[in-house]
């Protein structure tokens, strides 16, 4: 099951909120349901791509659907399989604004904001040292999605080639993009790529984020952005495309808004190549600024981005739904 499926389980639980979980052990090829004695008295949460949920006719006291999908349209044949599913729900909840605002006009169910999260003793804040070689991250799977090919070029851009700067760019796997990338900026000998898998999300912290001085996030849609929401934790300034989730997450306080190109990949925005090399610049330039931004960014983290924050904005509507009261 998903990273964020046990997370909000655990933090559902620890909140007091009695969470059984239907698979406890084992993966896809091994795990063997577990069924409460009384299924009849419990909500039924179902998580992830509803293309692989296989409702039940128990539906208990009702039927949730958590999709952290983002701004989509469902007008293609998968698209038509997933509002089957979707409308078979009492009620939805999405991760962002951005999904629920693009959602909503295309199904029945009400459709709620839970957003996602992660959990603060993972990643404590990091006292950094800003004043030597500042480095530059870009870390999730390397993809155009993510803006991966956006960030190398605008750091060549603005810094290429300078000794005390560096732009890190890890994936935890080598995609197409992320061959193609490395082997077009080989020359450049302060940008370096990092194919690493960490075993155990204890040592995301330390593996990651913590001898790095700002992100690089210039992701075009995220249901949310988990790796953003990491770094803000550890108290990691950022450079964030003002778009999708993000909106939510991020706040200026916290590093520098990204702008969009003026330019569409289909419906999403495309971040400006340039934009975000100024940023970088200014960013080497004014590292004064950059403690008080990663201190203000894990603030925001601890305030708004858990899980429990994300529960208790959703708890009014699992209430409602548990007592028949929804209308």
């Amino acid at each position: 099951m998903a990273i964020s499926h046990d997370e909000l389980r655990d933090a559902l639980n620890r909140m007091g909120i009695e969470c059984f979980d239907e698979y406890p052990d084992g993966d896809g090829r091994t795990a063997v349901r577990h069924v409460p004695d009384h299924p009849e008295e419990y909500l039924t949460m179902w998580y992830g791509d509803p293309t692989l949920w296989e409702f039940d006719e128990e539906r208990g006291r009702g039927v949730v659907a958590y999709t952290r999908c983002c701004e989509t349209t469902l007008d293609t044949r998968q698209g038509m399989a997933i509002k089957h599913q979707l409308n078979q729900c009492d009620v939805i909840f999405v991760a962002s604004n951005v999904a629920k605002k693009s959602l909503s006009p295309q199904l029945l169910p009400d459709i709620h904001v839970l957003s996602g999260g992660a959990v603060p003793e993972m990643f404590p804040c990091v006292e950094r040292d800003f004043s030597g070689r500042l480095v530059f991250l870009h870390v999730g799977a390397v993809h155009q999605r993510k803006g991966s090919d956006v960030t190398c070029k605008a750091f060549v851009e603005a810094l290429g080639g300078k000794a005390d700067v560096e732009l890190r760019v890890i994936s935890p796997g080598r995609t197409e993009l992320f061959s193609e990338l490395e082997e077009r900026y080989a020359s450049i000998p302060n940008m370096v790529f990092v194919d690493r898998i960490v075993d155990g999300r204890w040592l995301v912290c330390d593996e990651f984020y913590a001898d790095v001085h700002c992100l690089v996030y210039p992701s075009i849609t995220e249901g949310w952005g988990r790796c953003l929401t990491e770094a803000m934790f550890t108290g990691l300034p950022s450079i964030c495309f003002r778009a999708s989730a993000m909106l939510d997450q991020f706040h200026e306080s916290c590093g520098w808004w990204l702008e969009p190109s003026g330019v569409k990949d289909g419906i999403y925005d495309l971040p400006d190549a340039d934009d975000l090399a100024r940023k970088m610049l200014y960013v080497y330039s004014h590292r004064n600024e950059l403690r008080q931004k990663g201190i203000n960014a894990h603030r925001r983290a601890i305030r708004y981005l858990t899980w429990e924050y994300g529960i208790t904005q959703a708890t009014p509507v699992l209430e409602k739904i548990y007592n028949g009261t929804k209308n």
